[in-house]
């Protein structure tokens, strides 16, 4: 059976969804052949089956294995069924609890061992993360504080998420730049579908002590530029997006040209896939809220606001039909032309000028 291999991000190797569709269609016996007693290939096997059909799979690659180490089954546990996930990382846990840990490996023990908790039932799991999450131990903390929200936004609704992103921001805040930078990671790999407009003054708090704090980092302000991104992408709520903008007016208000580094200046929001989102609307338009940012950014006065709001304006111009650059975003473009900002006014002077030359005599 041939397949092209691919490589995941965890580095595991993965061949092409045509190929599982073939391995799919065999019977149990016949996986089993294919596994050959793999645990990876399983894995990778198991995340392309019903889930009905997983927990046999399982037991039979257990009964045909002469041998397993006793954390043989820490691979497979994001893709078993929840009771049985739980019950392997019961098993798995009260042996690793059972080993000597020397003193300074004990920090990347208690690692894997609140991974193996984060998948016991909800109640267990969030009990033993959130005692963890107040750890001395920084690594411990950072691991704790994203296994947490991760479990919390796959089993409870939008709200609980909410409620624990506050009662964890409060912590960490005060925190040194790694942490903070990890916590921020975190937020940017909950699904899309958690947030919405009342998360807006947590992350607005969060923003601000971020990019104020003395030590804040490239790596840091990178995953803060992604989840702004991430945000831009994929949220229609006018609060959100006007944040995810806010985050760039500050990044650069703080570290200048810096606080973009090489990435998209509006990560995500490239000419491209703003002209895709924009020929898709019928009729063409620019996504919701893009207009009301643009101009709370130009009415501040200021040069990072500034900026980013030429930016906006100029994405829309250069990526829509030119009906789509109406009224309403030349009267920002009149607003930025009017900047005390030299920058800003001749940039917002060249968006008007092209325009112009669009529009004919």
């Amino acid at each position: 059976m041939g397949a092209w291999t691919l490589v995941a991000s965890d580095e595991r190797p993965r061949t092409n969804r045509l190929h599982y569709q073939a391995v799919e269609a065999l019977d149990d016996a016949g996986i089993m052949a294919y596994v050959d007693g793999d645990v990876y290939t399983l894995w990778a096997v198991l995340g392309h089956l019903p889930t009905a059909r997983r927990e046999g799979l399982v037991d039979a690659f257990v009964a045909a294995a002469p041998e397993l180490q006793p954390m043989w089954a820490e691979p497979l546990l994001d893709v078993l069924p929840p009771a049985r996930a739980a019950a392997e990382a019961r098993r798995m846990l009260e042996w690793h609890r059972s080993q000597w840990h020397p003193v300074r490996g004990r920090s990347q023990a208690e690692t894997v061992e609140l991974t193996l908790a984060s998948y016991l039932p909800v109640a267990g799991a969030v009990a033993v993360l959130t005692e963890a999450a107040g750890s001395s131990t920084s690594t411990v903390r950072r691991s704790a504080r994203s296994l947490l929200l991760e479990r919390v936004a796959r089993t409870a609704p939008a709200a609980e998420v909410l409620r624990q992103v506050e009662a964890l921001v409060t912590r960490v805040l005060n925190e040194p730049d790694p942490v903070r930078g990890s916590f921020l990671e975190a937020l940017g790999k909950l699904p899309v579908a958690v947030f919405g407009e009342d998360w807006v003054p947590v992350l607005a708090r969060l923003t601000t002590v971020v990019i104020e704090a003395r030590d804040c980092s490239e790596s840091t302000r990178r995953s803060l530029r992604i989840l702004a991104g991430r945000t831009l992408r994929h949220q229609t709520s006018p609060g959100l997006q006007a944040w995810a903008f806010d985050v760039y007016r500050q990044l650069v208000a703080r570290f200048g040209a810096e606080g973009l580094a090489v990435r998209p200046f509006l990560a995500g929001l490239s000419e491209n896939s703003l002209r895709e989102q924009i020929a898709g609307r019928q009729p063409p338009r620019p996504p919701a809220g893009l207009l009301a940012a643009a101009r709370t950014l130009a009415d501040r006065g200021d040069l990072a606001g500034g900026l980013v709001a030429v930016q906006i304006a100029g994405l829309v111009a250069a990526s829509a039909a030119s009906a789509a650059l109406d009224a309403s975003w030349l009267e920002v473009v009149t607003t930025l032309r009017g900047s005390a900002h030299g920058e800003v006014a001749e940039n917002a002077g060249d968006i008007r000028s092209r325009k112009q030359g669009e529009e004919g005599p």
